[in-house]
Formats: C-alpha cells, sequence, structure tokens
C-alpha cells in the first residue's frame, strides 16, 4: 500500500504496486486533467484523493481510467464538496450503478469508477 503525496500536477510519473495505492493532492486549485497534465504517468493506481488544502478538479476519460486503475480497472476518487470531477466514460459501456458506501458507482463489468458523494460538482458521461 502506497501513499503518494503531490503538490500540483508537476510530477513526472507515478506507479502503484501491490495492495491499494492511493495519489494525494495537497495543493489548493489544481485541475488534474489527465489526459492533458498528465498522460500515461499515473498508473497502478486504486484511489485518487483530491481533496487537498481546497478546491480542486479531476478530469478523465475512459483511457484514463484503464491507465490510472491497470491492472485492477476500479478508481476511487474522494474529495469534498468544494472539489469538482468531471468523467467522458462514453464508448466504455458503462452504467451507473447507484450509490455504495458513499460512492457513487459507474461500471461497466470489468471497471469501475467510484466517487465520494461529498464531492458535489460531478458530472460522469457515460
Amino acid at each position: 500500500d502506497d501513499h503518494i503525496a503531490v503538490d500540483g500536477t508537476g510530477f513526472r510519473a507515478i506507479a502503484g504496486g501491490q495492495g491499494t495505492d492511493t495519489v494525494a493532492i495537497l495543493g489548493d486549485a489544481v485541475d488534474l486533467n489527465l489526459s492533458a497534465d498528465a498522460p500515461g504517468a499515473i498508473t497502478g493506481i486504486e484511489v485518487l484523493d483530491i481533496g487537498g488544502s481546497g478546491n480542486n478538479s479531476l478530469d478523465l476519460t475512459y483511457a484514463d481510467l484503464l491507465e490510472v486503475a491497470d491492472p485492477i480497472g476500479d478508481l476511487t476518487v474522494v474529495g469534498d464538496a468544494g472539489d469538482r470531477v468531471a468523467a467522458d466514460l462514453s464508448g466504455g459501456g458503462f452504467a451507473y450503478d447507484g450509490v455504495e458506501d458513499g460512492f457513487h458507482v459507474y461500471s461497466n463489468g470489468t471497471e469501475r469508477l467510484l466517487v465520494s458523494e461529498e464531492i458535489t460538482d460531478q458530472s460522469i458521461v457515460i
């Protein structure tokens, strides 16, 4: 289990190992766009914590989910009311599975995206 803390988007590569690995955004007003800022730079991570010290945002696509959550296929995003998550999962066969243990669950039978209910600004395209 690895816990990797970053203060922005200026990292080169983050690779998780076995167990549950977390990348935590420590900064404020960080907009992490996995396709634009870090294509392929984060792999093997099960949890992205965008809570930080202020309002942060995460943008990802289905391709990003496959890269980040490889090989497990599940990505959990945690944060708080001031944070934002935008995900375009179109083309991946995703459906909204409801709320489970405080997380909105989007699944296609193989991969899952779980987004904390505490993140009130969510835009998920399935």
